[in-house]
């Protein structure tokens, strides 16, 4: 038995690999690392772990198991990392095997929050690629790992790819370039998390049945996550999870009229195989958007939402998310959340517009079954619209729950219900029959932190849903019952509306002493 155990852990493997070998070559660190060639193969539970800088596209070929993945790993104290002046359309790392993670090891990026581009952790990017003033004009892709299983992308710094300068179009358009692209994954689980990803048109671009993209920053992009299920034959696909992301300035990608690119967050759509008709038995269903930041310049023309529901989504959960359309007067252009489908909830979400754009809608909903509760939305043309049906038109709106919304500083008609625009609560209660709602002249939320200011109408303004989200899974439903700070809600009494809880600095109130004696000499 003794021998038996010992072989078993003695399989698992961590070779160094640099462009070139160093040393004796024998693969036992970096200073002695085996030369990479094109390509290599692992085995379950082996690393390869890459050291320095790599100027040429590699290959990972092989397969693990779900449980021992290989892992093509970046080592820190060498600053490994792939640099091109164009990292190539096929990909700088191609993936040919399944239950592969490709780990950047962090290296100094720690949090979605604190990433800076200038950091040298794990990088894999392109030194002259873009537009106007680049010897290079390529459609890159960093990671291609398209019809594998069970691909995971961690602790990475993506870009640049690509630096689009101009509002023109490009040679090669939409998705590209992209720095993760799982497309064609049908059987498993796709996991992004915790990467820093830049001046990427569609920096993640896949599908399959599971997909976590959790605490990424994407910066300079066109979208964050775009993701489509097209298929004739009734295919449903999730859960999807999408949480504690960081996204901001879209409006790099800006093509004007052409519209090349439209600008979202995370996009998710579902056709039939001609990609327009309405297929019933072809969605997306069971997913959680909570904890994300929606933020900064996303263009003037070109930004469709920062999240886009098209055609059939169901049963969504969209919390906690701050939405800061401030910026400028064209942000959110049409919208910052477009949710339509069936069984879509949006709840204890903080919206807020510039005020002189958002023609459609800050918030955005059509479709069977809308929960729609604890909103913040502010300083809009309209801060809320609700369809007659969803986008497909073949399902019809009809309400689950519709109250305790917080509407701030709307412009002449901040409101619609199934086309009609209002322009007083009184008239939107009565049309929407929504219920405790609560509408305010000036907005009374801080920016750029999203929080409540003392005094807000939004405190103590929202629904207890403390019975929906306790015992729920976290990922997933069971992180509603903290807001998007990681407060706890309380599980009895009203909540704060909003995806922030109001939380006043306490101050300790000390009594002056007693019994003192004054000696004077």
């Amino acid at each position: 038995m003794f021998i038996l155990v010992a072989a078993c852990f003695s399989s698992a493997t961590n070779t160094y690999f640099a462009q070139s070998a160093s040393g004796s070559g024998n693969g036992s660190n970096c200073a002695n690392a085996t030369a990479y060639g094109s390509s290599q193969t692992g085995t379950a539970g082996n690393t390869l772990t890459l050291c320095g800088t790599f100027t040429s596209p590699i290959g990972l070929n092989g397969s693990g198991t779900s449980g021992s993945p290989i892992t093509l790993a970046f080592d820190c104290a060498s600053n490994a990392q792939i640099s091109m002046s164009a990292i190539p359309v096929t990909g700088a790392i191609t993936i040919t095997g399944n239950y592969v993670t490709i780990d950047g090891k962090g290296c100094g990026f720690t949090d979605g929050v604190h990433a800076n581009s200038g950091l040298a952790f794990a990088q894999i990017q392109s030194t002259s690629n873009g537009q106007s003033g680049y010897s290079n004009s390529i459609g890159s892709q960093a990671i291609v790992a398209t019809n594998i299983t069970g691909t995971t992308v961690q602790n990475l710094s993506c870009g640049p790819l690509y630096l689009h300068n101009a509002p023109d179009p490009t040679s090669f358009g939409a998705p590209y370039p992209v720095c993760v692209n799982f497309t064609g994954n049908s059987t498993s689980t796709t996991v992004v998390n915790n990467n820093y990803m830049t001046d990427c048109a569609w920096c993640s671009w896949g599908q399959g049945p599971s997909v976590t993209f959790s605490n990424n920053v994407c910066v300079n992009f066109d979208h964050c996550l775009g993701m489509g299920n097209v298929n004739t034959t009734p295919t449903v696909w999730g859960p999807v999870y999408f949480y504690g992301n960081s996204l901001s300035h879209a409006t790099t990608w800006d093509t004007g009229p052409t519209g090349q690119y439209h600008h979202d967050g995370l996009h998710l759509w579902a056709y039939c195989s001609d990609g327009g008709s309405y297929c019933a038995g072809t969605y997306w269903n069971n997913i959680y958007i909570y904890n994300n930041h929606f933020f900064g310049n996303w263009g003037a023309i070109n930004t469709t939402a920062q999240i886009f529901f098209e055609e059939n989504i169901h049963n969504a959960w969209v919390f906690n998310n701050w939405f800061d359309c401030s910026q400028s007067g064209n942000e959110c252009d049409s919208a910052a959340a477009y949710l339509q489908g069936t069984n879509i909830r949006s709840v204890n979400n903080t919206l807020v517009g510039s005020g002189s754009s958002q023609p459609t809608a800050l918030h955005f909903m059509g479709g069977p079954n809308i929960v729609n509760q604890n909103n913040v939305i502010s300083t809009a043309q309209v801060v809320t619209n609700i369809a007659l049906a969803d986008e497909s038109g073949a399902n019809s709106t009809s309400i689950s729950a519709l109250s305790n919304n917080v509407y701030m500083n709307g412009k002449s008609s901040p409101w619609v219900w199934e086309a009609n625009f209002l322009t007083s609560l009184p008239s939107w209660e009565t049309g929407s029959g929504e219920t405790k709602a609560v509408y305010a002249a000036n907005s009374t939320v801080n920016l750029p932190a999203g929080t409540l200011q003392a005094g807000s109408p939004a405190i103590g303004a929202g629904a207890n849903l403390y019975t929906t989200c306790n015992g729920q899974p976290n990922p997933g439903l069971g992180a509603l019952c903290r807001d998007a700070n990681g407060n706890a809600r309380p599980a009895t009494g009203a909540w704060d509306a909003g995806a922030f809880s109001y939380n006043t600095a306490t101050t300790t109130s000390v009594a002056a002493p007693t019994g003192l004696v004054a000696v004077v000499h």
